[in-house]
């Protein structure tokens, strides 16, 4: 406490004696500011088995529990700094067959958790594992109790390589539908390529009735993973598919124009891998990695064809107190952290968030969570005496 006091004294007393302190020379401190403790790590089933979301007081973590621990999926709540808010609700506890040997009494896990949060009601969908097959499934329930029904399902689908997303996704409209994206099993191809192609659909999601879109691709050669998102830019619905058909990844992005049912699309980003899609209010961002770094492009509401995204200088600078994502100095998306908002993870620095990590802004803090081993750890940033920095164990 003496040593933030002193330096204000002495400029203090330089003015008084008819002496002008230089501009530059001290600078008042802010107040320190009263952080929580972070929420302990959680065990999870993989390190794709979590989501990350905002909520209008905090964020919530929904992860997948390993199968040892009971299997299914529980949510955390988290107040606006990380810190744990009462106890860790199951909202999915898998029933274990009745009959059978030890290994067919495994409880089933969730390998894959995507979430979603609108107007007060959550939406969940997930890659579940029974055995050695594989299902998409979702849950919806209301954010105040944490109240949900029983799984519905979506399908069967494959996973052919650990510790990657792209099979399932889930977004919101404006109005609080929610919608989800999904890679089903393999299927003949109909245009005649070799081998298999994979079913791409996406239904809404209305509670406990699942109501799936006419339309289905057919992904021949898919990339894992395989799809992008989903995200809406007013009431328009955009999603990657990805395909190594050519020899490289290819993406197509999909904008889907769901009162119209018209559809159109365009490529995106080839060579790279993994797009992640950010709402933004007026476009959407799609971000890959691709060689020598990040990618990106920009889906604008008034225009057909993506533009161009720098992504050449990611960085965070401070306003006081509130915290600005810039992606370059010339060109690029400059963002004002001062509500609530979530997928950052794409466009922060990769020193602040590893592969494979989620990260939210609360209102007052970006969370991030990352897969460390069998367990998905918390950690924090942001603004301190004009830095945006790590405030773990502030």
């Amino acid at each position: 406490m003496l040593r933030r006091a002193a330096p204000i004294l002495f400029a203090t007393a330089l003015t008084a004696c008819g002496r002008k302190a230089p501009a530059d020379a001290v600078q008042p401190l802010e107040p320190p500011i009263e952080r929580a403790r972070l929420a302990a790590p959680r065990q999870v089933a993989s390190s794709t088995a979590f989501d990350l979301v905002p909520t209008t007081d905090g964020a919530m973590l929904v992860y997948g529990r390993p199968s040892r621990l009971g299997g299914g999926i529980a949510v955390a709540r988290l107040g606006v700094w990380g810190e744990p808010v009462g106890g860790d609700t199951v909202v999915w506890a898998p029933e274990l067959p009745a009959m059978g040997v030890g290994s067919e009494r495994i409880a089933e896990d969730a390998l894959e958790v995507e979430a979603e949060l609108a107007r007060g009601s959550v939406a969940i969908a997930f890659v579940a594992r029974t055995q050695l097959r594989f299902w998409a499934k979702s849950l919806v329930g209301m954010v105040d109790g944490l109240r949900f029904g029983a799984p519905t399902m979506l399908g069967e689908t494959v996973r052919t390589r650990a510790a990657t997303r792209g099979t399932v996704g889930v977004a919101a409209t404006e109005d609080g539908r929610f919608h989800a994206t999904v890679r089903l099993e393999d299927l003949p191809c109909t245009d005649g390529s070799a081998g298999a192609c994979a079913r791409v659909a996406h239904a809404e999601l209305r509670g406990a009735e699942v109501v799936p879109s006419p339309v289905e691709l057919r992904v021949p050669a898919p990339c894992v993973p395989t799809l992008g998102g989903p995200g809406f830019v007013g009431r328009r619905m955009h999603y990657t598919v990805c395909s190594t058909r050519t020899g490289a990844p290819v993406h197509t992005a999909y904008t889907l124009e769901l009162e119209q049912a018209v559809a159109s699309s365009s490529e995106v980003l080839q060579g790279c891998t993994g797009v992640s899609l950010v709402e933004r209010p007026d476009e959407m961002l799609f971000v890959a990695a691709c060689e020598g770094g990040r990618h990106g492009v920009r889906q604008p509401s008034s225009a057909t064809a993506p533009r161009p995204l720098p992504l050449d200088r990611l960085a965070v600078r401070c306003e006081g107190r509130t915290a600005v994502l810039e992606t370059s100095a010339q060109g690029g998306a400059t963002i004002r952290l001062d509500q609530p908002l979530d997928r950052l993870e794409a466009l922060l620095p990769p020193s602040m968030v590893p592969e494979g990590a989620r990260a939210v802004f609360t209102g007052k803090s970006v969370i991030v969570a990352q897969p460390l081993g069998s367990e998905v750890t918390l950690h924090r940033f942001d603004c301190d005496q004009g830095q945006f920095q790590s405030t773990d164990h502030f």
